[in-house]
Parts: structure tokens; sequence; C-alpha cells
């Protein structure tokens, strides 16, 4: 079992409002309402026509920026929705993201990073940034990828999370995040490193692979049920869930170290 530190409050900070980013946000605006939780959305991309067979958009969304079309909708149709902040940016340095997160940040929150991201670029940013923060703020992280198979899930954070065995002995583990547990990157194999902002693979690829959308739908049901129980303070028996599309099933498992 993984324990992670206490969560008085948390706050969320949502890396990409695309495909898997979308559906994530709609689930925790709803998981959340009637809370008084914030949720900061980070992403430079505007809605196209492409977006909407795949995405949660509609057509009165063409030409808006994600964040700005998600928060505007959400927060209309939601009743007592959280607090929905949007950033119609990349994350393209770590000093500036962890600055802003640093100055949107209470004192009694705890911020929660979740990647929904298309490249592999801004996934290292990320990460870069979650490290740099050790030892000053704890911080806990998810990040998620997919292809038309399925999709992954990784939860971490950035100290050391409290372990038990099945014999009830207590250590305590380094979680790898998902660059480190896939270092063959096999769960991204098909996005190039490049530039934040500059690859944009991921909504071609959900055009021509209708699975990739319920790939997308799958991780941000995984995500929504992991940041409840992150919430509420809960252990947890995995750190990575792995979903085959083709069986329609999921599997959790235990990787630490």
């Amino acid at each position: 079992m993984f324990k992670f530190r206490e969560i008085k409050k948390p706050h969320i900070f949502l890396i990409g409002a695309g495909g898997t980013g979308g559906f994530t946000l709609e689930f925790l605006t709803r998981l959340f309402a009637g809370q008084e939780i914030s949720i900061d959305v980070y992403d430079g991309d505007k809605v196209e026509l492409k977006n909407l067979k795949r995405q949660a958009f509609t057509l009165d969304d063409l030409d808006y920026f994600k964040v700005d079309a998600l928060a505007h909708r959400l927060t209309e149709i939601v009743p007592e929705a959280p607090t929905i902040n949007s950033h119609t940016e990349y994350i393209v340095s770590v000093d500036e993201f962890v600055a802003e997160l640093l100055l949107n940040l209470e004192e009694d929150e705890t911020p929660v990073i979740i990647s929904a991201l298309d490249n592999i670029a801004t996934r290292r940013l990320v990460n870069e940034a979650i490290a740099e923060l050790s030892g000053n703020q704890d911080v806990v992280a998810i990040d998620s990828g997919n292809n038309d198979q399925g999709g992954q899930v990784v939860l971490f954070s950035n100290y050391e999370v409290e372990c038990k065995d099945i014999m009830g002995e207590t250590t305590h583990v380094n979680l790898p995040n998902m660059l480190q547990m896939f270092p063959e990157i096999d769960v991204i194999k098909d996005i190039h490193d490049e530039n934040p902002g500059l690859v944009q693979n991921c909504a071609d690829n959900a055009e021509s692979k209708p699975q990739s959308m319920m790939a997308n739908v799958r991780n941000a049901d995984i995500i929504s049920s992991i940041v409840y129980k992150l919430s509420n303070n809960e252990s947890f028996t995995s750190n990575l869930w792995v979903s085959d599309l083709l069986t329609g099933s999921t599997s959790s498992w235990r990787r630490d170290g």
C-alpha cells in the first residue's frame, strides 16, 4: 500500500485540455461541484474543426482557446462548479511554471499536477518543475499517455511515499514518473521530441483512430478517481494503471524504485 502525505486541500493543476485533459476537467468539475477546490488549466491550443469529433467541444467553441471554452461551458452547466482558472499558454519554462504555481497556491493547499500532454518536451518540463519543488513544496502528480490500443496512467510524487507490504512492514520509496517508468517511451512512441506547442500529433491520431478517444475517456476516468482518493487521503495499492481497449480491461500495477 502506498500512503501519501496528508492533503488538507488539493489545488489541481491540469496541463493539457485536449483529448484526455478535456474529459478530465469535466469529470473533476462534476466530482468537486459544491466544494472550494481550484483547478488551473494550461493549454495554448485553440479549438479546431478536427477536434470536434473526438474531444469535448462543440461548433460554438471553434477558434476559442480550449481552456476558455471548457471553463466557460462547465461553469455554465455545472451548479456550484469549482473555481476553474484558464491559462492560454504552453508550459515553456520550468522556473516560470514553478513561480506561477507557488503564486497561485494557498498555504493550506497541496498541488496535484496532472499531465495530459501530447509531446515529450512539455512532459519533461513539468517533471523538472515537480522535482525542483522537492524539499520546499509537496507535490503529488499524475501522468497519462495513450495510443490506439489503450492508455497508461502513472501516480507519483516529489517525496518518498510510505509503503506497507503484505507483512505489515513499512518503508519509504520514490515512485517513478512516466518517463522513468517507461524509458523506451513506448507509450508515446509516435510523438517526436520537439518544442512544446509545436507537435500536435495526438489530435490527428484520434481523428484517424477512434479508439484513441476511448483511451482518453478511460484515462480521464482513472485520473479523476485517483484525485478523489487523494483528496480523501486514501491509500493506493497501485501506482500504474494500464488499459487495453481491445479487451476492455484495465489492470493496475505496483512499480517502485
